[in-house]
């Protein structure tokens, strides 16, 4: 009996999460090309006088303090890496 009703709690679970991810989605926005490019000419702009707005920020480059911060201040985490060529496995998919 308790296994019964638990498979019912579970199929209705199911049911209710499924109609929340199956709504309709967004439409994403138009792109604009004339603002992508004023955006690189800014860009551009600020490396030519030396100014780099990402060297403002306090980037971490230990994870587990990084999670610990992102955690504790409700914050996503950004995560940047690379391989140089010829490292890793010789068919890795990145």
């Amino acid at each position: 009996m308790a296994t019964t009703k638990f498979l019912y709690a579970g199929i209705a679970a199911t049911i209710c999460t499924a109609a929340v991810f199956c709504e309709e989605p967004t439409q994403p926005a138009e792109w604009d090309q004339k603002k992508a490019i004023q955006k690189v000419r800014e860009m551009i702009a600020l490396e030519e006088k030396g100014d780099f707005p990402w060297e403002k920020i306090p980037w971490l480059t230990d994870p587990q303090q990084a999670a610990a911060l992102a955690q504790k201040e409700q914050k996503p985490i950004f995560v940047y890496f690379y391989l140089k060529r010829n490292v890793g496995p010789a068919k890795a998919p990145c």
